[in-house]
């Protein structure tokens, strides 16, 4: 009886073990061999508009990559809450260090790269180069020359541009890690290096216009009293000059008296007329455009203020009228 009991439990020990064999070949049968695979799945599920897919693929990737030191979990959740939750802001930041740190030239870590940035940007409908084109197309006082020429509409226009573009300063800086990652792996990506010049910009309003100090713009911070209609949860329709003249002459901007701020603005629009620069002598002089004309107006504006406004004036202008005109 003894030796028939020992028998039944090695029968059940071998047929779980077996078990167990049989279920971990199949799970290897219906995942992809590596992570260049993985990757490049993950870019055909972007490119076909399965954005759930293609995060969750592509941050599998970067999982793996990191030998396991990203604990990111349901990352498609913190991109879509990241305006509202401080913890999907931290993992987002959790992957741009890894981005900034990481040395590889896999080809593994471009598809995550670019089927991620894409996904993100379809979610949030974040199509900065598109949504550009549209506002300067928008805008009648495209040829500009100084801040002095814009009329109210257009600030105001402009304004709330940004702000409903910007989100928060941890979106913006993963979708600048990731634009600067495929820059990294691929010189010639023009597009990447768009990317990357928008996204850094749009860092720019956040710093200035964040109020409440949580890196995100939202109708909590100043600047939506003059802008923002409460009782429709939406952009006003009509901004009375009243609201125009506080919002030029009266809102003070975050950076005043804030070095540290001042700097940081400074050093994401050097990163802005690097990347633009480079990106528009990429483009073909044949395929040059209206688009390409008007921004190389405007970085140039930009590259300008850049001369003439250093860290320390900056902090110690007070408004968005006085910054316009020292811009001029």
């Amino acid at each position: 009886m003894r030796r028939f009991w020992i028998l039944i439990v090695g029968i059940i020990l071998i047929s779980m073990i077996l078990s167990s064999c049989s279920i971990n070949v199949f799970k290897s049968l219906d995942s992809p061999k590596n992570t260049l695979e993985l990757s490049e799945g993950a870019l055909s599920a972007s490119n076909e508009g399965n954005t759930k897919t293609a995060i969750k693929m592509a941050v599998q990737v970067f999982k793996e990559m990191s030998n396991g030191s990203l604990h990111l979990t349901n990352f498609y959740n913190s991109i879509v809450t990241s305006d509202t939750s401080t913890q999907s802001r931290t993992e987002l930041s959790e992957l741009s260090k890894f981005l900034e740190t990481t040395k590889s030239t896999n080809d593994s870590l471009k598809y995550a790269s670019k089927a991620l940035m894409n996904s993100i940007t379809k979610t949030m409908n974040l199509n900065v180069l598109s949504m550009t084109k549209d506002f300067f197309s928008n805008t009648h006082t495209l040829s500009v020359s100084s801040a002095s020429q814009l009329s109210s509409p257009d600030v105001i226009n402009g304004l709330e541009f940004l702000l409903k573009t910007a989100h928060n300063l941890q979106l913006m800086k993963l979708l600048q890690d990731l634009a600067g990652t495929i820059h990294r792996l691929d010189l010639k990506d023009s597009s990447a290096l768009f990317s990357m010049g928008f996204y850094a910009f749009f860092q720019i309003p956040i710093i200035l216009f964040d109020s409440n100090g949580n890196g995100v713009l939202e109708p909590q911070d100043a600047i939506y009293t003059y802008l923002w209609d409460y009782s429709t949860n939406s952009f006003k329709t009509v901004i009375s000059l009243r609201d125009y003249d506080h919002i030029m002459n009266d809102l003070t901007l975050e950076t005043y008296q804030n070095l540290d701020k001042s700097q940081e603005v400074l050093k994401q629009a050097a990163l802005t007329v690097t990347a633009l620069d480079e990106a528009m002598n990429l483009v073909d002089p044949n395929q040059e455009n209206e688009f390409i004309n008007t921004l190389r107006r405007y970085v140039g504006r930009l590259e300008i203020a850049m001369y003439v406004v250093n860290a320390s004036m900056l902090s110690k202008i007070k408004t968005l009228g006085n910054l316009m005109g020292e811009m001029n």
